[in-house]
């Protein structure tokens, strides 16, 4: 894998471990129910976890774009793509099968292909 994949696996990396981490699996659990009675905790928690990654995330995919590391004219659209095939089943795996969390070596290899999958859709030209 190029260096131009090391920015997006550390992204990936970290958002996997919080996403995956207990104290999420259990905060999601909880919301889940309550958001319909109450969906501004919902809209709090989406604003100030996956909203804002997803806003740093598409400012790093402008910098490498206006950089011409990569080709992305839509950074917002391509950082939800790319936290969409990163987290695959991962989260709802998680959520519903708390007893057979994914190994890491599943993990890794889906972060992997997901890289593999966003460069080579938005990788530079080839010269």
């Amino acid at each position: 894998m190029s260096s131009l994949a090391t920015e997006p696996r550390s992204v990936a990396t970290k958002f996997v471990e919080i996403f995956l981490s207990e104290h999420t699996m259990f905060l999601q659990r909880a919301v889940i129910g309550v958001v319909p009675r109450f969906p501004a905790i919902g809209a709090a928690i989406f604003e100030s976890g996956p909203r804002a990654l997803t806003e740093r995330l598409a400012k790093l995919l402008a910098e490498a774009h206006e950089a011409g590391r990569l080709r992305v004219a839509n950074p917002a659209l391509a950082a939800v793509q790319f936290l969409s095939i990163v987290r695959g089943d991962l989260d709802i795996r998680g959520l519903l099968l708390p007893a057979t969390p994914p190994r890491r070596a599943e993990i890794d290899a889906q972060i992997e292909a997901a890289i593999e999958l966003f460069l080579h859709f938005y990788g530079p030209s080839e010269p």
